[in-house]
């Protein structure tokens, strides 16, 4: 999925996911993300279901990109080993995460629907962040992006337990 710019507009809404939306842009929080680590059926077969999270391979991001990452594991999952470090790609982490290459974080709305892959640990509350529709300030009173802000609002909503993690797998 690429970004696009509502600056040099390249479109008229963005879904940002983000605790705070940059000051030149306006719009409304229209649900929360909720992160937890995922892995495949087959790897938590191998290790052991309820293995602790420092017994998993993890999918790290290339040397230097995921400092947060090696601390967070030395707090949460000490001794934790990296069977494989990726390059920024959400997509590329999701598969290697299926293809049991190891554990990762997904949002949950994505790792509970994914085929072949189980939530591992409890959702992860300092990874949750706020998905804003964005628009430029001159733009929020245009009735076409009103109306539309106004449909998504109201999509999101519906789905607001599954974006949260809470549709299939409360914690």
């Amino acid at each position: 999925m690429e970004s696009v710019s509502l600056t040099r507009r390249e479109a008229d809404v963005a879904l940002r996911l983000t605790n705070r939306p940059p000051e030149h842009l306006v719009g409304r929080r229209i649900g929360t993300v909720e992160f937890a680590v995922y892995a495949a059926d087959q790897l938590v077969e191998e290790v052991g279901d309820g293995a602790a999270l420092s017994v998993y391979p993890w999918i790290g991001w290339e040397e230097g990109e995921g400092r947060w990452l090696d601390a967070w594991l030395a707090q949460h999952a000490p001794g934790a080993r990296y069977s494989i470090r990726l390059g920024e790609s959400t997509l590329t982490r999701r598969a290697a995460v299926q293809a049991g290459l190891g554990v990762h974080f997904l949002a949950c709305f994505e790792g509970d629907e994914l085929p072949g892959v189980r939530r591992i640990s409890p959702k992860i509350p300092e990874f949750a962040h706020g998905a804003w529709l964005l628009t430029l300030r001159e733009l929020r009173h245009t009735r076409r992006v009103t109306a539309f802000m106004e449909h998504m609002a109201a999509a999101f909503a519906a789905g607001a337990d599954r974006l949260a993690g809470r549709a299939t797998c409360p914690s």
